[in-house]
């Protein structure tokens, strides 16, 4: 780990495979456990207000209107169908 100065050696690497595959698995579950959490949601009335930035000018126009459409479609079928949790959602187009 260290020479006979104190410093680093760093021309050994002491990363070794089980090393590596242990911190991938740590991560990996540390990454998945807020979804297997199970917590209350806060009983609000208020809008899911959701932020959408689309093109609205220069090359990419032609896009961001149907980009646009799109999303609001989408927005009017999930608000016709109850929204989310029972809250509507509403977006934010910049």
């Amino acid at each position: 780990m260290t020479d006979k100065n104190g410093f680093f050696d760093l021309s050994r690497s002491t990363l070794t495979r089980r090393t590596a595959l242990k911190g991938l698995a740590a991560g990996a579950g540390l990454g998945l456990a807020p979804g297997f959490v199970r917590y209350s949601q806060a009983q609000s009335s208020a809008p899911i207000k959701i932020g959408f930035q689309s093109h609205r000018t220069g090359i990419g126009a032609a896009y961001g209107r149907w980009y646009e459409k799109t999303t609001a479609a989408a927005v009017k079928a999930i608000n016709a169908a109850g929204g989310i949790n029972g809250r509507q959602v509403e977006v934010i187009i910049e």
